[in-house]
């Protein structure tokens, strides 16, 4: 678990092009030597002593097993550089200096100073035990209901560097503004909310602009979508809306309103009834504005391809053809057809006609780490 823990803090300063992380983190783990590895550093001395196939033999057999291992090989090489320069303490210990700096910043946020209890359990209490969260904020009209005492409960299984120190910020926003109409479904613009202030914002505040980024990608910008994690992007975006007409001065105001508030607003929004919309404003961060309109509006989430298709576009220019792609790829031309058709239907990255690459904007995607790879496609 603690070997795994460091990847997954390394993940956090390095862009690797797997869209999926814990994918990626399972994959690696299964190629780590048996045996303790005492610190990070370690860890990173283990992961160059593997014989990772940085470059494929060129005889037309390249397999898919392959393909995988050479990518995944290109990304362990970028998250070498933190796993030796970074520190990564117990996730307990970086929870608990984290839950001291939250009440430092809520305090300059006008939020009061007051945090909430933080609990490390095995599983989340019911009846949210099935629901397959990492961290939940229990409110009094959940302690009301269910007899848990109110606080962020956090699953002990995922906790995770830097990771889950931005949940607990979102989360701990979460129960800031239970603190009034408790009764009502904490859902909808509070995620976003959430999202906005807790990992953005604080994330940024805690462990900088590009973690805070990094993070917000490997949650809510993966390359597997699901409709219920998707709707926290929505989210975020609506409440991206809010903060460019009304800056950090109109969502804390409705983070101190409380839920019934905020409902109000999610309303309007729902049916474009904008206008409608009256909040004090000011307070634009230049900061969390940049990191705001990257992950809400210029990163481009589909640009995910299989692996084959991945490895392949790394051979890929414009004139060249499937013979030439094969011949500097190793793989066998029906192969290499499959992925340029991949390419050409999902990315619309290139023009294939008749066997020659007419047209491609492959290099521009490879060179801005934009074409990702799932382990999950095949």
């Amino acid at each position: 678990m603690v070997r795994t823990n460091w990847i997954y803090g390394a993940l956090c300063y390095a862009d690797i092009s797997c869209a999926d992380t814990d994918d990626f983190v399972t994959h690696v783990k299964r190629q780590l030597p048996q045996g303790p590895t005492t610190s990070p550093a370690e860890l990173g001395v283990a992961l160059r002593s593997i014989k990772w196939p940085l470059h494929l033999e060129r005889n037309g057999k390249v397999g898919a097993s392959d393909i995988k291992r050479c990518l995944i090989a290109k990304d362990v090489q970028k998250i070498l550089a933190p796993l030796r320069t970074k520190s990564f303490p117990p996730v307990t210990d970086e929870l608990q200096a984290t839950a001291k700096r939250l009440r430092s910043e809520f305090r300059h946020m006008g939020l009061g100073a007051k945090t909430p209890p933080i609990y490390i359990v095995k599983s989340l209490p019911q009846p949210y035990d099935g629901m397959g969260w990492e961290a939940l904020t229990i409110d009094r009209e959940d302690c009301r209901k269910y007899r848990i005492p109110p606080g962020v409960y956090l699953n002990r299984g995922r906790l995770r560097p830097r990771i889950s120190a931005i949940q607990m910020a979102h989360e701990s926003i979460h129960f800031i503004i239970g603190q009034k109409r408790a009764d009502l479904l904490a859902r909808g613009l509070e995620e976003g909310l959430c999202e906005i202030l807790g990992s953005v914002y604080l994330g940024a505040k805690l462990f900088g602009t590009d973690v805070a980024r990094r993070v917000f990608i490997m949650n809510q910008l993966g390359g597997q979508i699901t409709p219920f994690w998707d709707l926290y992007v929505e989210y975020t975006r609506q409440a991206a809306y809010l903060y460019r007409q009304f800056g950090l001065t109109g969502l804390l105001h409705l983070v101190r309103r409380g839920r019934a508030a905020i409902k109000s607003v999610e309303a309007k929004c729902l049916v474009g009834n904008l206008h409608a919309i009256k909040l004090p404003s000011g307070k634009w961060d230049s900061q969390l504005s940049k990191l705001l309109e990257i992950v809400t509006s210029t990163y481009v989430r589909c640009l995910v391809v299989s692996p084959l298709a991945r490895y392949t576009a790394e051979f890929v220019e414009t004139g060249s053809t499937v013979r030439d792609i094969a011949r500097n790829s190793g793989l066998a031309e029906p192969r290499v057809i499959a992925a340029l058709k991949e390419l050409q239907a999902k990315t619309f990255c290139l023009v294939l006609s008749e066997n020659r690459v007419d047209y491609s904007d492959v290099g521009l995607l490879l060179r801005t780490n934009s074409l990702r790879y799932s382990l999950a496609e095949q």
